[in-house]
């Protein structure tokens, strides 16, 4: 220790030691402070970038939950900011089939920013996980990039919100990437799973993609509202065993090695992202080349022998919308895929159209009419849209009647082009006619200017307002702008928005253009009122107007004058309703009233004179008492009409005599009138009655078409009344006897003779009519004495096992029941079983409703369009529906959730369904989500079914008493 303390105290006192140890000691300090300086600064620096960025992401941040800018706050709204706007998409997308069946891949979406700066953006994304982000300038003025910070989804409003550490730049142009991964869907709604059965039996998939109306998000990141139209890169990585299709044609395959198969397509032309299509599957094909055309329809192997009439008339109808148009198809290939799992009949994805084969195939076989005018008319509807729809789109959903309601229109006028054998303006006209009672009530949309707030919303307003009167508007306006002004408005309406997006001024614009240019002033427009003016009372108000005609028979006994008033046709009777869409216009429309006098029948050239407000009156030349007036010849009016009770009695007098006098399609208008005028209380049921007395000597399609809507009503009405019933089938009987005699019952019908049979047929057996009954007992006891060899025709087979059963013996209905349980025809046999009167067997059915023997996917039909109900069939299915709602609509989406519903429409009318339906809605009401007026309008109607028991009901037994 001594010596230690030596030595270091005689370093201490060295000099040189000294100095050294303190130059040392001095280098230490000094760097240890360089150092501490250093991470000083390393950390005030780190400090002030969190600072700036906690700044930036509070202010986007601020930015971002700013209702004003976005209305994410609160409620499912659905329309995009429109800060920006995409010009071009990169899809790539690697799909594993079974036994995953999932996706994943990545979008480049190419945008620019249109509005102030911003330190976000929002797309719409649903359903899919988000794996990575980053984004990218592509032009120098864009610089620098910003960089992607974090992201947020809001699964109610369906947005995806990016957040950047510095703004996008106003004007600036972007690449945004996102990766994503996703599960082929169970619901037929963005990229999903579709069921096929093989040559060997067995239940294949397929993948396929529907993405109209908000559904494109559901399968990768997008700017999901059709109008945004962009062009589109698509590109398809899948197991080589399966055929892959899109929108274009394939121009690049390549192997990856993974073993898939890489196949980009062709760029799209202009379009939404509702029109993006894909398609992955073991399909074969039937194609067809016409002007450098490809023309293919890929399906089932088992349904190959189905494909050739669909396919050839393909050809026919683009050329024919080319030529009217004036605007050639775009396309080098038209793919048309059928899939069994659909949420409507087709989907017409611009060059890849999805198709139901059950609603698009026809066979050529012993298939009827009905079928094969329902193939031709599906075909062109969805080609029509390759101009109304595909290249002109709609701005807002809330304007899709310019897509549906034209190729409506459309498709009819290819339809007499292509097949003109058959009277396909009378089938559109029946459609548009019946639909008019939807209009009847409050809870209906708008053609334009619903608003549509939300997701659900925005599929609910597919509805029959938009398309069959839609078309019928269309039909009308056609009518007083006179056909060449017509075509030459379509023209310039195209011509002029081509590749754009629209809305209805835009069509108002080129049809009063063309108007003004016309030289000959050949629109018969009323003075100083325009084409817009006009339209917009029957497409931004709700409903339709009735046209009341008049005649102070005691005054004036030359009958020279007739007054024509106009109200809102309404079931309730108010004219003036709490309506959900009010209007500007007080529910008043420009009408332009056609009419004719049975002194002077003209039914080519009738009357014109508009009704621009409640009231108008007309001259009548030489008319007299006796006469009668008939008003919208032509059936070309979107409005009801309605006469005073001596001019019904006139035209009833008429039909007797000789109903040839009056057109076919104006007698079937006369019965859809009548009858709605009862359900509104405004003529008694008698009168609809008398006028369908005459029907006894009828032989054309169209009035019995409307005929059996009506009278199915009745029959629907009072199902539930046995003794009505029975009158009411003995009435019917009355009329039907003779005309079912006039018909052979084939197996095998025609396309040109078999509209009307069929129909007659089957009124004839519902209703009792001896033979019809004995012919339908002697088909189905063939049937039973040779249960491998069912030769009833496929349109007969519910009315045949119904009518066996409800009029036959006990072992018609056991038979039924051991081939039910054996799979045959399982649907077709169920309602037949429903039409028995003994409680016994009934209750058998709802025993094997309650152990699951007998589920929804046995029913398919409950009755009300072309065979009327029974209340069997009705409750049956009821029972089915409340029992195991859960599990049958699983993969429903909200609208579709809601047509099972609607079977029940024109089915339930009294107070106890009414109860049922509002219980079941109310305890269901979360799985319907944000459509409340298309419930509304079903519980409206209902209510309108249970007002016309208490309005007709007695009224029925004395007519009916009278009768029988």
């Amino acid at each position: 220790m001594a010596e230690e303390q030596e030595i270091m105290f005689r370093d201490l006192n060295n000099p040189e030691v000294k100095s050294g140890e303190k130059k040392k000691g001095w280098r230490e300090k000094a760097e240890k402070k360089k150092w501490l300086i250093l991470l000083l600064v390393i950390i005030i620096i780190f400090f002030i970038i969190i600072f700036i960025l906690a700044v930036l992401y509070a202010h986007a941040m601020m930015e971002l939950n700013s209702r004003q800018d976005l209305g994410i706050a609160s409620g499912p709204w659905l329309k995009l900011p429109t800060s920006a706007a995409p010009t071009h998409y990169d899809i790539n997308i690697t799909v594993d089939m079974d036994p995953d069946y999932v996706f994943d891949g990545y979008v480049d979406i190419y945008f620019t920013q249109y509005t102030s700066d911003s330190y976000y953006i929002v797309i719409n994304s649903y359903m899919l996980s988000i794996d990575d982000i980053s984004i990218e300038a592509v032009d120098s003025y864009s610089q620098p990039n910003p960089a992607y910070i974090n992201h947020q989804l809001y699964e109610q409003q369906q947005f995806l919100v990016i957040l950047f550490d510095s703004a996008l730049k106003r004007n600036g142009q972007y690449k945004l990437r996102v990766y994503f991964t996703g599960e082929l869907g169970e619901s037929a709604a963005g990229f999903y799973k579709t069921p096929f059965t093989d040559t060997e039996g067995n239940t294949q998939q397929a993948a396929v993609t529907k993405f109209e109306t908000v559904f494109a998000r559901r399968a990768f990141p997008c700017f999901d509202e059709p109008q945004y139209k962009s062009t589109f890169n698509i590109t398809l990585n899948h197991d080589p065993q399966y055929t892959a299709l899109s929108n274009t044609p394939v121009y690049n395959t390549q192997q990856l090695s993974t073993g898939y198969l890489s196949e980009t397509y062709q760029q799209s032309p202009i379009m939404s992202t509702y029109l993006v299509a894909y398609f992955i599957g073991d399909y074969v094909n039937n194609t067809l080349t016409n002007n450098n055309v490809t023309y293919s329809i890929w399906l089932p192997e088992e349904n190959f022998n189905c494909s050739d009439y669909f396919i050839d008339i393909h050809p026919k109808v683009v050329e024919y919308f080319e030529e009217y148009l004036d605007f050639d198809n775009p396309l080098t290939k038209i793919d048309s895929v059928m899939t069994n799992f659909h949420t409507s009949s087709a989907m017409e994805n611009w060059g890849m159209v999805t198709y139901v084969p059950s609603a698009s195939l026809y066979c050529n076989t012993s298939e009827t009419w009905w079928i094969w005018s329902r193939t031709t008319r599906i075909v062109a509807h969805e080609l029509a849209h390759f101009w109304f729809g595909n290249l002109l789109t709609c701005e807002w959903w809330d304007d899709i009647w310019l897509n549906e309601a034209f190729a409506s229109a459309m498709a009819m006028f290819a339809c007499e082009q292509i097949a003109d054998n058959y009277d396909w303006n009378a089938l559109s006209l029946l459609s548009s006619m019946k639909s008019l009672d939807l209009d009847a009530q409050a809870a209906v949309f708008p053609l334009r200017g619903a608003g549509l707030f939300n997701p659900d919303e925005s599929y609910s307003i597919f509805t029959s307002t938009i398309y069959s009167k839609g078309s019928l508007v269309l039909f009308m306006m056609k009518d007083f702008v006179g056909e060449d002004i017509f075509q030459q408005a379509l023209q310039l309406y195209v011509k002029t928005n081509a590749y754009s997006s629209v809305d209805s001024d835009d069509l108002w614009d080129a049809f009063q253009q063309v108007i003004d240019e016309d030289e000959n002033d050949d629109s018969d427009l009323p003075t100083d009122t325009d084409i817009a003016t006009i339209m917009d009372t029957w497409t931004k108000q709700t409903g339709i107007p009735v046209v009341t005609i008049t005649r102070d028979y005691l005054t004036e006994s030359d009958g020279t004058t007739a007054n024509a008033t106009q109200t809102r046709f309404m079931f309730d009777g108010s004219d003036q309703p709490d309506t959900y869409y009010p209007s500007e216009y007080e529910f008043e429309y420009y009408i332009p009233l056609t009419y004719t006098t049975s002194n002077d029948l003209n039914f080519d050239q009738p009357e014109l004179e508009w009704m621009e407000r409640s009231y108008k009156e007309l001259t009548l030349n030489g008319i007299t008492d006796s006469d009668y007036i008939l008003g919208n010849i032509g059936r070309n009016g979107a409005y009801r009409m309605n006469y005073d009770d001596t001019n019904w009695n006139n035209i009833i007098t008429a039909l007797e005599t000789d109903h040839t006098v009056i057109p076919a399609i104006d007698r079937a208008g006369l019965i859809f009138d009548v009858f709605s005028m009862v359900k509104a209380n405004i003529v008694p049921i008698d009168r609809a009655l008398d006028v369908s007395k005459y029907l006894s000597s009828e032989s054309d399609f169209a009035p019995w078409n409307a005929a059996s809507k009506e009278l199915c009503y009745v029959s629907n009405m009072i199902s539930d009344d046995s003794t009505m019933r029975d009158d009411f089938s003995t009435f019917m009987a009355s009329i039907l006897k003779e005309v079912y005699s006039n018909y052979e019952w084939l197996n095998e019908t025609t396309i040109t003779s078999s509209e009307s049979v069929e129909i007659i047929v089957k009124l004839s057996c519902f209703y009792g009519v001896e033979q019809c009954v004995s012919d339908a007992e002697t088909r189905f006891i063939s049937w039973m004495s040779d249960p491998d060899e069912n030769e009833i025709a496929s349109e007969y087979k519910s009315l045949t096992y119904c009518t066996a059963i409800a009029t036959g013996s006990e072992d018609y209905w056991d038979f039924a029941w051991d081939q039910f349980n054996d799979d045959v025809d399982r649907s077709s046999l169920l309602y037949g079983l429903t039409c028995t009167d003994d409680d016994e067997r009934l209750s058998k059915l709802y025993s094997a409703v309650d152990s699951g023997e007998i589920t929804a996917g046995d029913v398919s039909y409950v009755g009300g369009t072309d065979l009327c109900s029974n209340r069997g069939s009705r409750d049956i299915y009821w029972q089915i529906l409340t029992t195991d709602w859960d599990s049958i609509t699983e993969n429903d989406e909200p609208v579709n959730k809601v047509g099972r519903l609607e079977l029940f429409r024109l089915l339930f009318n009294t107070v106890d369904h009414l109860q049922q339906l509002e219980d079941f809605i109310e305890m269901k009401q979360d799985s319907f989500g944000h459509i409340d007026i298309i419930l509304l309008a079903l519980v409206e109607q209902v209510k309108s079914n249970n007002q016309w028991m208490y309005n007709n009901k007695d009224a029925l037994k004395n007519y009916l008493r009278l009768q029988v």
